[in-house]
């Protein structure tokens, strides 16, 4: 009976560490012995909230991990983008955790965030995309669902949306519309990046069967005067 009871009990404990893991949103990359985890404070963000943008440097030796404190952004570049949209953000190590560098932000639109460094890190060369967690809409989280936030000096219980109300949810409206265009806009931008790749690749196998297709042709001809050299000389033997 006991060990029917420690079975599952040993499940439970062994689940744990994956559901904390899966319950982070921020991503983990490795290059080389440089590991890089990139991710938001509060999640999930909410547009028009202050955040925090974390970015954790660390050295990785077998199962040896040691921080990069205070130096692990000296010679990088890290912008956020949005869209077509792009900022260069700057961090600061923070006090209490040594591998962790933080700058604040405040999303302004609803849609994909990314965060692109690019540089090197003790040497090793850095240049990668970390997407951020979609920025939703605050009134996702209103409740009673479908309820407007407060207007200045109204009481919460305030049931009537006001103009101003209603002029905040158009603006959601839009936003949200904005998002849409601007991530389409990106999705387009990476498939002509994609297709301007597979040209380029495709024209470069081009010249290397050129490249080859001469190599062999010279090589037939050397051949072909060696045979008839070689007769030659036969005929004159003879």
């Amino acid at each position: 009976m006991k060990q029917i009871l420690v079975i599952p009990l040993l499940i439970s404990l062994l689940a744990i560490p994956m559901m904390t893991h899966y319950a982070s949103a921020h991503v983990e990359k490795n290059f080389g012995n440089i590991y890089i985890k990139v991710g938001l404070t509060n999640e999930p963000p909410l547009v028009g909230d202050t955040n925090t943008v974390q970015i954790f440097i660390d050295t990785v030796s077998g199962n040896t991990t040691t921080p990069i404190s205070q130096t692990g952004l000296d010679n990088m570049t890290v912008v956020i983008t949005y869209g077509g949209l792009q900022n260069t953000l700057k961090f600061t190590p923070n006090d209490d955790t040594p591998d962790e560098y933080d700058t604040t932000i405040i999303p302004t639109k609803i849609g994909s965030y990314q965060i692109i460094m690019n540089g090197t890190i003790n040497g090793q060369t850095i240049n990668a995309g970390f997407p951020l967690d979609e920025v939703e809409d605050k009134s996702t989280y209103y409740q009673p669902a479908g309820s407007f936030p407060p207007s200045n000096g109204a009481s919460s219980s305030q049931s009537t949306p006001t103009t101003s109300d209603q002029t905040y949810a158009n603006s959601q409206v839009i936003n949200q519309l904005s998002s849409e265009i601007s991530k389409a806009a990106n999705d387009a931008n990476v498939a002509a990046q994609g297709y301007a790749n597979v040209a380029k690749s495709f024209e470069e196998v081009k010249n290397t069967t050129d490249m080859l297709f001469m190599i062999s042709i010279v090589g037939i001809g050397v051949g072909v005067a060696g045979v008839v050299i070689a007769v030659v000389a036969i005929t004159r033997k003879n």
